[in-house]
């Protein structure tokens, strides 16, 4: 019973007869909640890697790991080193001081946020 009601209620978003001006900006203003910070987040972490593969580099060419496992070499070892930097800056939030900052940032960001939903 319950999935021909969530059913409904997903025909009832979809058809565009239902579809009102006010809901549609609802739905607008969730997807581009989600895809501007998505967005962002995966534009920065390629960047990143792009970034962390230049660095790289020279390191593997001195070490000849730079196509042991071909093309992508490089892009796996910046991936590596973003997943220490990860865990070590996990490991910072360990501290007292670090993680006192972290909700500070919080408070910060949580000024700045919208809020889209009514």
């Amino acid at each position: 019973m319950y999935r021909y009601i969530l059913f409904i209620r997903i025909i009832i978003t979809l058809n565009p007869g239902i579809m009102t001006s006010r809901r549609f900006k609802r739905i607008l203003g969730n997807g581009l909640l989600i895809a501007l910070p998505l967005g962002i987040v995966l534009y920065i972490l390629a960047r990143l890697v792009a970034g962390l593969e230049v660095v790289i580099q020279p390191v593997a060419e001195a070490l000849h790991i730079q196509k042991l496992l071909g093309e992508l070499t490089l892009t796996i070892l910046s991936v590596f080193v973003i997943i220490l930097i990860v865990i070590f800056l996990g490991l910072l939030m360990q501290l007292p001081f670090v993680a006192s900052f972290s909700k500070q940032l919080e408070g910060i960001a949580f000024v700045f946020s919208l809020p889209w939903r009514n």
